[in-house]
């Protein structure tokens, strides 16, 4: 007992004798265990995160977060963002200055290093606690797709084909009543007010059938350097410390809606990339605009249209002959646009988002985006073409 004493008075002597920065930062290290033991926990238990934090802390903190941010009439992410790169910045050559004069003085060069990783890694743990909290618990939420329909068998390409072949029907017909020329590709024309109402109208209307994908959220923002963001091939982004969905000015009028109901996803807490995809089509049909239910379609039947393609290159050429020619214009000048854009740094980009998305949860990285196929096959199936049968058993 003696011993265990002892140990502990030096223990608690040596705390006592450190500078009050080391002590917090030693106090913000222990957030290693709690990170690791709060996501095995969240990871073993979907059902307790959907109840406790997806319906209820979760909602209940980001509308209060996205509100205070709704107040600023522009993207406060990207402020944060740029503050913080410049902040590292300065504080990187700050800390080397500080090192050469601390060397110079006598200290041990591997003292100094050791003061500022403790440092830095106490940031960056703190930061991560604060990211589950508000947000990345949702990687570990039942799928949602579960409260909308139930899930069939894996699809066939001729199944995958039929359903798309329905899906492009309707989008033919959508583009038609737009009015656009065939030879024209597609051009938003809301204005940023407009596009705000729709977007939210869809949401709306949606949370009526299910009311899990409502809230009071804040509106999505645009990001003020779209155009260099553009060479990153990045379309949109959720920043769940300021809870607001940005969205890049820059991409394709057609696919921007669709850009920014898959963002808004993410703020209602749906963390995974290819529920979010579906939610966004979902949210789209349930739209009341026609061009937010055009952008809604054609993203979504560019998916199947490429898995049909993958599964059988001559099955999607039969299919794509059904296709209008102004759907095929604006898949042309979605191309063309994106191959503009295409740098070595677009590759960077996808390289560290496909890391992220695989250090939440997500093996398949970026490639998850295009798993909401199977989503929107199940719809279809479940809803409008449920009086046939497809697949087998």
């Amino acid at each position: 007992m003696s011993g265990a004493h002892g140990r502990a008075e030096s223990l608690k002597t040596i705390w006592s004798g450190l500078p009050a920065h080391m002590k917090v930062q030693a106090a913000l290290l222990l957030l290693l265990p709690v990170n690791l033991l709060l996501t095995a926990a969240a990871a073993a238990n979907p059902d307790a995160v959907e109840a406790f934090y997806s319906r209820g802390l979760f909602p209940a903190m980001m509308q209060f977060v996205s509100r205070i941010s709704g107040f600023f009439p522009f993207s406060l992410a990207e402020v944060l963002v740029i503050t913080a790169a410049g902040s590292a910045i300065i504080f990187a050559v700050a800390a080397a200055v500080q090192t050469v004069r601390k060397v110079r003085q006598g200290e041990r060069l591997l003292k100094i290093a050791a003061d500022y990783i403790t440092r830095a890694a106490a940031v960056v743990l703190c930061g991560i606690f604060l990211f589950n909290v508000m947000y990345g618990f949702s990687y570990y939420r039942r799928n949602v797709t579960e409260n909308v329909y139930d899930h069939y068998m894996a699809y066939t390409a001729e199944d995958m084909a039929w359903v798309a072949s329905y899906v492009l029907d309707d989008l033919n017909q959508t583009r038609a009543a737009l009015g656009i020329g065939d030879g024209d590709a597609f051009v938003l024309t809301l204005s940023r007010s407009q596009l705000d109402d729709a977007v939210i109208s869809a949401y709306e209307n949606l949370s009526r059938d299910y009311p899990e994908f409502g809230g009071d959220y804040s509106a999505p923002k645009p990001v003020a350097l779209s155009k260099p963001w553009t060479y990153t091939f990045v379309m949109g982004m959720y920043f769940p410390f300021t809870g607001e969905a940005n969205y890049n000015t820059n991409i394709p009028g057609v696919e921007l809606p669709h850009t920014i109901l898959h963002e808004m996803a993410h703020q209602r807490g749906v963390a995974a990339e290819d529920e979010a995809n579906f939610l966004a089509f979902l949210a789209s049909v349930y739209s009341d605009d026609l061009q937010v239910r055009y952008s809604g379609l054609f993203e979504s039947f560019t998916f199947i249209a490429a898995a049909v393609r993958s599964a059988d290159p001559e099955l999607y050429e039969l299919l794509m002959e059904r296709a209008s020619p102004g759907v095929i214009a604006d898949m042309k000048a979605v191309d063309e646009f994106w191959a503009g854009y295409s740098t070595p740094l677009a590759e960077v980009s996808n390289d560290i988002n496909n890391a992220y998305l695989e250090s939440n949860g997500q093996t398949m990285g970026t490639a998850s985006y295009s798993l909401s196929v199977q989503y929107i096959l199940d719809y279809y199936v479940n809803t409008e073409l449920s009086q046939f049968i497809i697949g087998g058993e």
